[in-house]
């Protein structure tokens, strides 16, 4: 499924934006911060209703401990990220709200690869659901935590509705890396000036990106696409090559496995390479591994194979980077 973020490319978040699209992450908001102040409401009548029988039944009065756990639930969403999406792209709407009155872009994500990145394990995601009353939670929502999480942070009113909302829940707010594949296109608002699509085609060169002018059909109220060409086609592909500084010629590798220690910072990635290739030009891999895949870690642990001898136990380079430094062993042998 497709998703879409609508951005403003105004002085102020353009090229914020633009390093996060090239780094390959996005932010995930505290719920404090949305523009919505009826974020996250929710009441208890029902909850309250059934609690209040189960102690006429049963003739007691000890239901604290469940209230007290339901509480902390409630408690926890409200102190989640957010990173909020639509399922539209031409929502003329939106364009105007969140895209700078059309003079910004809209970038399209690949929701399972979005998903599927190296810190976001596992998180919570779907659609909005749009409502004329607040959520009411009821004793049987205790039994499926991510049903009240959804009830309670996943429900707006019905004045929303246009914005066709998908969210993605993450443990905490902050910054949160995806593989840069999740990216399938960039569309460029009506308004939008030339030389800003240029920076944006060009940070993003070699990555198969589709661009997408919007247009307006003659006589309507319809926005539609068109494509662009990509002005700054690429013989490299990235993640899988770069150029050589000194010798300009290709450096060919391949990302076998990659994780992220989201607490302690640590990185850990394997390559395959066909050749073995000298120090320097593998520096060159550990650099931008560092700089788009893991630009917030401390420590980088960096495991080179020769392609078809990936054995686990005994990499052709094993280096660790930290603080800018390398230790580095090659086959075995510390240099």
């Amino acid at each position: 499924m497709k998703v879409y973020k609508y951005r403003s490319c105004n002085r102020d978040t353009f090229f914020r934006d633009l390093i996060a699209l090239r780094r390959n992450y996005f932010w995930s908001a505290g719920i404090k911060t949305l523009n919505d102040p009826c974020e996250g409401f929710v009441t208890t009548n029902g909850y309250n209703s059934d609690l209040n029988i189960i102690g006429r039944i049963f003739n007691t009065s000890a239901t604290s401990d469940v209230t007290d756990a339901l509480n902390q639930v409630v408690k926890r969403t409200k102190e989640v990220g957010i990173f909020s999406l639509s399922k539209s792209y031409n929502e003329e709407l939106l364009w105007a709200h969140y895209g700078n009155s059309h003079n910004g872009f809209c970038i399209e994500y690949e929701i399972e690869k979005l998903l599927n990145s190296n810190k976001v394990k596992n998180p919570h995601s779907f659609s909005v659901d749009y409502s004329k009353k607040v959520p009411d939670i009821n004793f049987s929502d205790q039994k499926d935590q991510i049903g009240l999480i959804k009830k309670a942070i996943g429900t707006k009113s019905t004045k929303w509705i246009q914005e066709k909302e998908y969210r993605i829940i993450t443990d905490n707010p902050g910054i949160y890396n995806y593989s840069y594949d999740a990216v399938t296109g960039i569309y460029f608002g009506v308004r939008m000036e030339n030389n800003y699509k240029q920076l944006i085609m060009k940070y993003l060169q070699g990555r198969g990106i589709n661009y997408w002018d919007m247009y307006l059909e003659p006589n309507t109220y319809l926005f539609e696409r068109k494509p662009v060409e990509d002005s700054y086609l690429s013989e490299i592909t990235y993640l899988k090559e770069i150029t050589d500084r000194i010798s300009n010629k290709k450096i060919r590798f391949s990302i076998v496995n990659k994780s992220y220690k989201t607490f302690f910072k640590i990185g850990e990635i394997e390559i395959e390479v066909k050749d073995k290739y000298s120090i320097s030009q593998v520096k060159q891999i550990c650099r931008l591994i560092r700089k788009d895949l893991f630009a917030e870690s401390v420590k980088i642990f960096l495991r080179f194979y020769l392609e078809g001898k990936t054995d686990a136990f005994v990499p052709w380079v094993n280096i660790i980077y930290e603080d800018g430094s390398y230790d580095i062993e090659v086959d075995g042998r510390r240099i």
